[in-house]
């Protein structure tokens, strides 16, 4: 699909977004609102109108979304050819790049073990925001990229042969769409909601318009117009964009399975509970996460494994989750040194035991 078309549908996104949020009496609407500002201003101008140049490239940008192997180069990014295979060369000798491009290799070498790899040879990371790629066996993908093989995988061996066919799927933390998107291209029935703050959904908006052009895509303008998000309304398009201001109007019932991705243990205690006590989250009958056992002490919300409401489910699988167990940090100008997370993170999958009064214990509130 044509840019100027994609661009088009987002400005329309923006105004309604705009306009929402102006009528709201709350104006933080999810964590990290500093980092949000900041990134906002590389990627909408002052008329609230999206950058072109930033929103195409913005994997290669690392715009809102850190990624391996890096592209800018101490604040600098050029999207040419030539700088591209500069930063190729460059980040085979910088400890800093190789730690990074190690971490990834770690990860595929996770999705070897797990015998994962046909799903990576079907589903290549796309081009699709100028991503800089790590070539590797004869496949590509990045560091990002190369988790959501994995996660797919997951899904795929242990939970999609008990959704339904045109299940509805909600991943809060969605960032701009790797695992809806996957899933998509799998099931091509089933229909996802993507949460997040909305600078990452204006690059989900891209990303998926870019990827899925047949798709039908609910933007903030349609979204804001529903004032009640349930599954019928949801059953309506292939992807429904709700930003974390709009996060209320999902009712409960409105969707099959739950996933989060990292996101959880990161966030305040605030926000953790505003979703996992939500009617939407609460109603779904199947839950899929890989978070930190404890957020401490990368984190200081407190939060871990034990203020998850897991035990609301019958466990459908629950171990280590065998990636993301070190990262590495430069040592020197050329070396790496690998680290281990200060915690592990677990993987669960779960089918609720009940749908009614199932929402969690008072002692657990914020």
């Amino acid at each position: 699909m044509r840019d100027e078309k994609i661009v088009e549908s987002i400005n329309v996104s923006l105004k309604a977004l705009r306009d929402f949020e102006a009528r709201q009496e709350r104006k933080d609407f999810g964590d990290w609102e500093g980092r949000f500002l900041r990134e906002m201003g590389r990627l909408i101008d002052e008329k609230w109108q999206v950058r072109p140049e930033p929103l195409k490239t913005f994997r290669g940008r690392h715009l809102f979304v850190a990624d391996r192997p890096s592209v800018p180069l101490k604040g600098f990014y050029h999207p040419s050819w030539l700088f591209y295979e500069m930063r190729s060369f460059l980040n085979i000798f910088l400890g800093s790049q190789r730690g990074g491009i190690r971490e990834a290799l770690d990860a595929y070498d996770v999705v070897v073990e797990e015998e994962f790899l046909a799903l990576l040879r079907k589903y290549p990371t796309p081009d699709i925001g100028r991503p800089l790629k790590i070539k590797h066996d004869g496949f590509v993908f990045t560091n990002r990229y190369i988790r959501h093989i994995y996660l797919l995988g997951l899904f795929q061996r242990h939970l999609a042969h008990k959704l339904p066919e045109e299940a509805v799927m909600i991943d809060i933390g969605s960032s701009y769409g790797i695992f809806s998107s996957l899933i998509k291209q799998e099931y091509p029935k089933t229909k996802h909601v993507l949460v997040d703050l909305s600078g990452q959904l204006i690059l989900a908006h891209y990303y998926l318009m870019k990827l899925l052009p047949q798709a039908k895509i609910a933007g903030f303008h349609e979204v804001a117009a529903a004032g009640r998000i349930d599954k019928d309304w949801i059953s309506q398009y292939d992807f429904v964009l709700i930003p974390t201001s709009m996060f209320g109007l999902l009712s409960s019932g409105a969707v099959d399975c739950v996933t989060n991705f990292i996101s959880l243990s990161e966030m305040s205690r605030h926000w953790f509970f505003t979703y996992v006590q939500s009617p939407v989250f609460a109603g779904a009958p199947f839950l899929f996460t890989v978070n930190r056992y404890d957020s401490y002490p990368t984190y200081a919300n407190d939060l871990t494994v034990l203020d998850y409401p897991l035990d609301q489910y019958e466990k459908i699988l629950m171990r280590t989750c065998p990636f993301l167990q070190n990262y590495y940090v430069q040592k020197g100008i050329f070396g790496y040194k690998r680290i281990p997370y200060p915690s592990q993170f677990f993987q669960f999958m779960g089918k609720r035991k009940a749908l009614s009064g199932c929402s969690m214990q008072e002692n657990n509130n914020p």
